[in-house]
């Protein structure tokens, strides 16, 4: 979906935040291609109260034009509008 929204959306830049514990979603984000920017010092809010949250973006300069290893084919068909992201854990 990152490659449709900066390549055929004209998209400039995504953003992908979370909460610096969440492991798997840091993993993720960056399979994804996105490169990882810094860590926001208690900006994200969850119920057991305030985090930090890391920041991750992805930039239409970063697409290769081979095939992007963080997209499947099944996945952009799937993928239907784009949705905001929320910031929250």
């Amino acid at each position: 979906m990152a490659r449709w929204l900066l390549a055929e959306q004209h998209f400039e830049r995504l953003e992908l935040r979370a909460a610096v514990e969440n492991v798997a979603s840091c993993k993720t984000a960056v399979r994804a291609g996105f490169q990882r920017e810094g860590v926001l010092r208690n900006a994200g809010f969850v119920h057991s109260g305030r985090i930090d949250v890391v920041v991750f973006s992805r930039i239409r300069g970063d697409l290769d034009p081979a095939a992007d290893p963080g997209e499947s084919e099944a996945a952009h068909a799937s993928a239907g509008a784009a949705q905001p992201l929320g910031t929250g854990g």
